[in-house]
């Protein structure tokens, strides 16, 4: 079986969910990207270009900022913090990443529904390539359900959908290096090392 590698850069988006037990659980998300021309380290993320999959171009900030103005809505306002991105650059063919640079949250989340403790939500799509790309978030306000296809998510999901797959939104890069074009459907369910972090 082919092993698929991160990068070629990657997003890592931090949040913090804060809920008794356990308290404050920093958790990430990741997001392969593809970008214009090699940054230093240390740049700015508003002198960053990345790529998008029609080849329309977006500075990262902006990116980052389209990026957390659609999940607020999908985190527990009261329980939930949006921290800072940080940029990595991956040899390619390896696991081996390089710190690039770091850029501050400027949106928080606005949902009201409770923080779901130890919860994970996966958003599944079919690459370019015939790959699949996933997006997990950690204790957002989806509880449990079975698999749930794109006609039974609320709004504020589908909307983080459509970013994956819009033609002037479609940023991400699945682990095969193309672009997501088919969302298949979300499943949420415990994330195991989340919950021993908060109940043991």
């Amino acid at each position: 079986m082919a092993v698929n590698f991160p990068g070629p850069y990657e997003l890592r988006f931090f949040y913090t969910c804060t809920a008794t037990p356990g308290d404050a659980l920093v958790h990430q998300m990741r997001f392969n990207i593809n970008l214009q021309a090699t940054p230093s380290v240390g740049a700015a993320f508003s002198t960053i270009t990345a790529v998008g999959r029609l080849s329309n171009t977006r500075s990262l900030d902006d990116l980052c900022e389209d990026i957390e103005a659609l999940l607020a809505p999908l985190f527990n306002a009261a329980g939930t913090t949006f921290d800072y991105w940080e940029l990595w650059s991956y040899e390619e063919g390896t696991f081996n990443a390089t710190y690039i640079s770091t850029y501050d949250a400027t949106d928080e989340p606005e949902g009201v529904t409770s923080l779901q403790k130890a919860s994970q939500l996966t958003l599944t799509w079919r690459t370019q390539e015939g790959g699949v790309m996933k997006n997990v978030q950690l204790e957002g306000m989806t509880a449990p359900a079975v698999r749930t296809p794109y006609a039974d998510l609320n709004a504020a999901n589908q909307a983080w959908v459509d970013f994956f797959t819009d033609d002037a939104d479609s940023f991400f890069l699945g682990r095969d290096t193309s672009y997501p074009v088919v969302f298949l459907a979300a499943w949420t369910g415990q994330n195991e090392k989340t919950f021993r972090q908060r109940y043991r």
